[in-house]
């Protein structure tokens, strides 16, 4: 037993130093290594590869020039989204505003990928490599994979139809560094929301790297404080604390709110803060916010 006990504390965490910190303040690092080499896998399963090719769009995170991360997001019909194999995702369809994010997604830069199901509470999550990148799409290393629970996910038809390029004449885009009255009544009615977050150095090491997450709650979870800055609520999930973690490790994160109704959406890059003394909760103080409006009234071809 104590051999047993002594190999499973040499083997080589799944998770990095600031996912250890966080876990390790809370007490689970070591049920949390357990199960993270369990469910942290270096491929995909066969499930999760048929769950990807059935959805209509995939959230994705990526960083711009400056290595601030954005959540972004392609659109296609089913089986636009496909896997070679265990280890490959192919995505066939560009990501929206790649060219006015500037994003980075030439081969070899990372990249975060969420698929989420709502109708069905599935979400399941990739983290990978950039191996190949045109106007068509991307082809992604898968390095992690790894499910979520279902917990937090609104149960409803996943009608959101952005595409990476507005229907003629029907989009408007605003940039401001700071929550309008606008945006802050969009984010007053929000109840789903993704946020991308990084860690500090990204090398070829699949702990590094960015990693995007859905968050749901209730209209109203989300407060925009006096000073500015957004806060919301850590929820109680798998424990692994990426998000956290990578906050810890860095702090640039990219959030991203769907708006399904008006098929409209707002994005934003800022630095985030976790607030231990307000019931674990995180402070993103905004460097620059997108806010699109009714980008496109079509779904994807």
């Amino acid at each position: 037993m104590a051999e047993q006990e002594v190999q499973v504390s040499k083997r080589r965490s799944v998770f990095h130093s600031g996912e250890l910190a966080i876990q390790s303040r809370l007490g689970v690092v070591d049920s949390m290594d357990s199960i993270g080499h369990e469910r942290i896998r270096r491929h995909m399963p066969e499930q999760h590869r048929e769950f990807f090719a059935n959805l209509p769009f995939l959230v994705l995170g990526a960083l711009d020039s400056a290595g601030h991360p954005w959540v972004t997001a392609a659109f296609g019909p089913p089986g636009f989204i496909s896997s070679p194999d265990e280890r490959t995702l192919h995505v066939g369809r560009s990501a929206m505003l790649k060219e006015q994010l500037n994003l980075d997604l030439r081969p070899a830069a990372k990249l975060g990928a969420i698929g989420i199901d709502p109708l069905k509470g599935r979400r399941n999550r990739v983290n990978g490599t950039i191996r190949a990148s045109s106007d068509d799409g991307l082809l992604i290393a898968v390095e992690q994979s790894f499910g979520n629970c279902a917990r937090h996910i609104h149960r409803r038809a996943p009608k959101w139809s952005l595409t990476s390029k507005p229907a003629a004449g029907s989009a408007s885009i605003e940039i401001t560094d700071h929550f309008t009255a606008d945006a802050q009544k969009f984010i007053a009615r929000a109840d789903t929301f993704f946020i991308a977050s990084r860690t500090q150095r990204i090398t070829s090491n699949p702990n590094t790297g960015i990693d995007v997450s859905h968050r749901g709650g209730s209209a109203g979870f989300l407060e925009v404080l006096r000073d500015g800055r957004l806060r919301f609520p850590d929820y109680s999930g798998n424990k692994f604390f990426n998000t956290l973690g990578n906050i810890h490790d860095d702090g640039r994160v990219g959030l991203l709110f769907p708006d399904v109704g008006s098929n409209s959406a707002m994005l934003l890059t800022g630095h985030a803060t976790i607030n231990w003394n307000a019931g674990r909760s995180i402070d993103v103080a905004p460097h620059r916010i997108v806010f699109i409006r009714k980008w496109s009234s079509q779904a994807p071809e």
